[in-house]
């Protein structure tokens, strides 16, 4: 799991933003949330331009060099803040991985080319490589034969280690560094299925949903979440497509069903194909087009989930409710900052208080 996440210079996070999973209080309701002590489930709130989106970006950024998966990446642009006059970003995780706190550290420049990368194991130093001279530093015992010299210019050290050797000790901390980010996955609600990271096969949902015989199991998703579509396949020319009736017709399921139907299939394939599979979720602009019902549903849905550790970022502070989440669970980014409603106010907070009001009422400012 994260326990803590840093980023500095950065797109619109000029100086150093931290995203602390280890602050949780001993809130006796909605327990499930809580995973090891670390926040497992997390609701950001945050105007427009204060920074959501950027920090999936951020979170994800560890997914562009240690991992070989498919990533459609074209709906952002990287880049370094352009206020502080500095030339490299830094990006800090703290992991728990069992019983030891693994912090790795790096920097990229303008290019995205990595210029350091660092190892902590329980706030001690033991890996370090500097690409600006090729010059680094080995304290881990297991990856002492290993020749850097062969790696290829411009991969990361971290993953030509885990690449190139057989055999790792289980706690190897890079081992589980480079493992965690093989198994992140970010997604956006929209029509279009925009992601990073874990990636099933690539599938188009309609053949996924038909090739897995999941076209009932589909339509009873969407009824639970009062969507009255009856779902069929459609044979074309082409193959099998995902068709639904209107009227007296069978037409292609995606050439009439709405945007948020839309929206609601995308969450369905990605439940279906890669939940059970991953360790950690962000999930961007979450209820763009859904009603606060829906919303709640499908929050209800994720959370009862504790495999994963998940980052949800939404408008919507209908959603900030005791009824689902905690108020150590749920932040606010603001002017750089993002801290959780617990940490924002000297107000004990009861199961019993509306978040909701407290957030429209000015409560949680700062």
């Amino acid at each position: 799991m994260i326990k803590k996440f840093s980023v500095t210079n950065f797109k619109n996070f000029k100086d150093k933003l931290t995203l602390d999973f280890s602050k949780s209080r001993d809130y006796n309701f909605n327990s499930h949330l809580i995973v090891n002590d670390l926040i497992n489930k997390a609701i950001v709130f945050g105007y427009n331009s204060s920074g959501k989106s950027n920090l999936g970006f951020a979170i994800m950024d560890i997914t562009s060099h240690l991992t070989d998966n498919i990533k459609q990446e074209n709906h952002y642009s990287y880049s370094l803040n352009l206020e502080s006059g500095k030339n490299e970003a830094t990006f800090e995780y703290e992991f728990l991985f069992s019983n030891q706190t693994v912090t790795y550290v790096y920097q990229k420049d303008w290019n995205r080319r990595l210029l350091t990368e660092e190892v902590f194991v329980n706030g001690k130093s033991l890996f370090f490589y500097d690409y600006r001279n090729n010059t680094y530093r080995n304290e881990l015992k297991d990856i002492q034969s290993i020749n850097l010299d062969n790696r290829v210019e411009n991969i990361s050290v971290l993953k030509y280690i885990r690449n190139n050797i057989l055999e790792f000790e289980q706690d190897n901390p890079i081992k589980l560094i480079v493992d965690f980010a093989n198994e992140m996955l970010w997604f956006r609600s929209l029509r279009e299925n925009e992601f990073m990271g874990h990636l099933a096969n690539g599938d188009n949902i309609s053949d996924y949903i038909i090739r897995n015989n999941l076209v009932d199991e589909f339509q009873k998703f969407l009824n639970e979440c009062d969507v009255n579509e009856e779902v069929s396949k459609i044979i074309t020319p082409t193959g099998e497509i995902l068709g639904t009736k209107k009227g007296k017709n069978i037409v292609p399921f995606f050439s009439v069903c709405s945007t948020g139907t839309a929206c609601l299939t995308l969450f369905y394939y990605w439940k279906q194909s890669c939940f059970n599979r991953i360790k950690f979720l962000f999930l961007d602009e979450f209820d763009a087009f859904y009603h606060e019902k829906l919303s709640s549903h499908l929050l209800e849905i994720i959370f009862k989930i504790s495999s994963f550790q998940c980052v949800i970022t939404t408008h919507n502070s209908s959603l900030a409710t005791n009824q689902l989440t905690r108020p150590d669970s749920v932040f606010i980014i603001k002017n750089n900052s993002i801290k959780s409603l617990s940490n924002l106010t000297n107000k004990v907070l009861r199961e019993g208080h509306s978040l909701r009001k407290l957030m429209e009422a000015g409560e949680f400012d700062e």
